[in-house]
């Protein structure tokens, strides 16, 4: 009797560890997504908001500035002229015509918003970074 006691206690015992491994796989899962859904958010927060930053800038005209605290590492590229669907994703609704387009790069993601002026970024931008008219040329430039 005592040896069944013994290996019913065993059984019971490898059930529960094989359950409790097949939780704690899944919420590491659970946890790699979470983190990877919070830098998405984060860099299109950073994004939107020097995206937004550089529209007011243009719209105050020359010699305005602002600054602007990006939370992830991104990067700017530019096109000009007449924006055509290949600019913006072969969305129609994401403005055609004349302007400019910004196509915000990060890690994993890009987005694309249009301009009214030209810009200038250089480089890689995190953290502080400064937004300024020259004339119609919106310049960006880390702090």
């Amino acid at each position: 009797m005592r040896a069944q006691v013994s290996l019913e206690y065993l059984v019971v015992s490898v059930v529960a560890l094989g359950l409790l491994s097949v939780s704690i796989m899944a919420l590491a899962g659970i946890k790699d997504s979470a983190a990877d859904n919070a830098e998405l958010l984060r860099f299109r927060s950073s994004a939107i908001s020097l995206s937004n930053a550089i529209n007011e800038v243009c719209a105050l005209g020359s010699g305005n500035g602002r600054e602007v605290a990006l939370s992830t590492k991104l990067s700017i590229e530019t096109s000009g002229g007449d924006i055509g669907p290949s600019d913006v994703g072969g969305s129609v609704a994401s403005g055609i015509g004349d302007g400019f387009v910004a196509r915000f790069v990060g890690a994993n993601a890009s987005i694309v918003r249009r301009s009214p002026c030209e810009i200038d970024a250089a480089g890689e931008l995190e953290g502080l970074v400064y937004v300024e008219n020259e004339d119609g040329l919106v310049t960006i430039r880390g702090r």
